[in-house]
């Protein structure tokens, strides 16, 4: 079994406990929000470990995790899994039992190592996942493989989204990863409204497709979405680069599923109160998204 002392040794630090209150599960946060933050675990690309201890000196590998967009959103994600995903149900019920005898669950974060490529800083989260799971195997990491003919109508209907997300180039996105975790914490509906948006998104532009790129910490967002983590659509130049304030659509990728789009394609038609507008960054969203799905072009001039 890993040592507590092992795990230190590898850059981990004890970052949340799992509680359990009136039958729902929560990570609660064992240090302050500001100390989160000082250290990355709030908004940095992490690597995670559940784990329960055995004795004041071992553990329990339970789970090894990646978090691109910060252990903090990555932990509220798995709550919401809990409720809304066939796996996130699944890894409830395996702590549940844990949490029933008397154990406890823990969880241990580092902010992962970077590399320079090409001048670029990429963060190695992915790689150190892997690294762990060999390392330390932990036993929730198996592979889970739903047999259709024996999934429930709700499996069913989540495997049905899953192909619908992979058909809109889920997969593909730049650090899919984030993008499915965002999926995985909706309900079933939100999870088809997220498909179907997606789609629309990639299809923008078909001769000239937009880049895409994860990104957070934005202010002065609509809806409420500022420093929210968000997946940005922007249109490339003859270098095949970014150009910059040339970005069309930004997709949610925490707490709700929404829109932004850039004001100089507004449809300036479209009622006020089916949109929130902040002027100061020229953004406006669709109050309602399964509306603006049902009509884009009622809100906005982009085809």
């Amino acid at each position: 079994m890993p040592q507590v002392g092992n795990i230190v040794d590898l850059g981990f630090e004890k970052t949340h406990e799992l509680k359990e209150l009136d039958g729902t599960y929560k990570f609660e946060a064992v240090c302050s929000r500001a100390n989160m933050k000082d250290k990355g675990f709030s908004h940095k690309a992490c690597v995670y470990i559940w784990a329960s201890p055995i004795n004041h000196e071992e553990l329990d590998v339970i789970y090894v995790g990646k978090a691109g967009g910060g252990v903090s959103l990555r932990m509220s994600q798995h709550e919401a899994g809990f409720r809304h995903s066939g796996t996130g149900k699944k890894n409830q019920r395996a702590l549940k039992s844990l949490i029933e005898t008397g154990k406890q669950v823990h969880v241990y974060s580092r902010v992962a190592d970077t590399v320079n490529l090409f001048d670029v800083e990429v963060s190695q989260y992915s790689t150190e996942e892997e690294a762990l799971i060999d390392h330390l195997s932990p036993w929730l990491n198996r592979a889970r493989v739903i047999n259709k003919s024996d999934a429930s109508p709700e499996e069913k209907e989540e495997l049905s989204i899953q192909d619908e997300f992979v058909i809109a180039g889920g997969d593909e996105l730049p650090h899919a990863d984030e993008v499915r975790a965002f999926v995985d914490s909706l309900p079933l509906e939100e999870k088809r409204l997220f498909a179907n948006l997606l789609e629309w998104a990639t299809n923008l532009y078909e001769t000239k497709p937009l880049s895409q790129k994860v990104i957070g910490g934005y202010t002065g967002q609509p809806l409420s979405l500022s420093g929210k983590q968000l997946l940005n659509f922007t249109s490339l130049g003859k270098s095949g680069r970014a150009l910059g304030n040339s970005w069309r659509v930004r997709l949610s990728l925490e707490g709700k599923v929404a829109v932004i789009l850039p004001v100089d394609f507004l449809n300036k038609s479209i009622s006020i109160d089916k949109i929130d507008v902040i002027e100061s960054t020229n953004t406006f969203s669709p109050k309602d998204v399964g509306e603006f799905l049902s009509e884009p072009s009622a809100f906005t001039t982009m085809r």
